[in-house]
């Protein structure tokens, strides 16, 4: 993605006033490159679309911001503007961590094959957070 092409969309969305194209290019650049050195065997299916019925009968209907397929097991991502400093992250988690659950269900449910990892992608924070203890409750 190109400087010229993050600022046609800003514009479209009237954010140019509020983000810096140039500044935003880098941080999708950084974030794609943990992503493909963290998992470079993968491949990436970004806002993978979802839908399934919870077991409390709400339907679940929306977006994975980024799948990641390694063949027997995948990797959810999960990306949220969240300019908040590192103290806030554990709150952020559990803030989104009932989400993420429900998508794992629905993927392993419509797939037969693991999500193994859970992550919230921060660029704007410039971090991530990997979800390990995500539950029903």
């Amino acid at each position: 993605v190109t400087v010229e092409e993050i600022e046609s969309i800003l514009a479209g969305y009237q954010l140019s006033a509020h983000v810096s194209a140039s500044a935003l290019a880098d941080q999708i650049r950084a974030a794609t490159h943990w992503v493909r050195s963290r998992w470079p065997s993968a491949s990436s299916m970004p806002e993978w679309p979802i839908e399934a019925i919870l077991e409390n009968g709400q339907v679940l209907n929306g977006r994975i911001d980024l799948l990641l397929d390694l063949g027997d097991h995948w990797i959810l991502l999960d990306h949220k503007s969240n300019p908040e400093k590192s103290s806030t992250w554990p709150e952020l988690a559990n803030t989104h961590g009932g989400q993420m659950l429900s998508y794992r269900h629905a993927i392993e449910a419509a797939t037969g094959k693991p999500v193994r990892e859970l992550w919230l992608v921060l660029p704007i924070s410039a971090g991530a957070i990997r979800i390990e203890k995500a539950s029903a409750e």
